[in-house]
C-alpha cells in the first residue's frame, strides 16, 4: 500500500480529471508493489469512478499523476474544499489497483 497526504488545489477543482500528483518518494513502492497501472477504481466519499495512474516526465523530471476518467459524477469531488487535506490510498486488491480517497 501507498499512503500519502494530499492538499486540494486549484488544479484539482479545476481540472475535469481532477489530476493528484504522487509525491516522489512513493515512485519505488508504487512501482515494487505493481500499483502504477493505467487502469483504476476510485472511491472517495461521494461516489465511486475509475481514472488511471500516468507516468509522464516534465521540466523537472518524471512524475506520476492519478486522473478521474471523464463523466459528470466526477463533478461530485468539487464537494472538497480548496486547501482541506485528505488521505490517499493506493493498494493492490487481487488483479485490480484500488485508490481511496479519505478526509482527514
Amino acid at each position: 500500500m501507498v499512503r500519502f497526504p494530499f492538499r486540494i488545489g486549484k488544479a484539482f477543482l479545476d481540472y475535469d480529471w481532477h489530476p493528484i500528483t504522487i509525491p516522489k518518494a512513493h515512485y519505488k513502492n508504487l512501482e515494487q508493489q505493481g500499483l502504477a497501472e493505467d487502469s483504476v477504481s476510485i472511491e472517495t466519499p461521494f461516489n465511486r469512478m475509475s481514472g488511471s495512474i500516468v507516468h509522464s516526465r516534465a521540466g523537472y523530471g518524471p512524475y506520476y499523476q492519478m486522473r478521474m476518467d471523464g463523466g459528470h459524477s466526477r463533478d461530485r469531488l468539487n464537494q472538497f474544499k480548496l486547501g482541506e487535506q485528505i488521505l490517499v490510498e493506493l493498494e493492490r486488491v487481487g488483479k485490480s489497483v484500488r485508490v481511496t480517497l479519505r478526509r482527514a
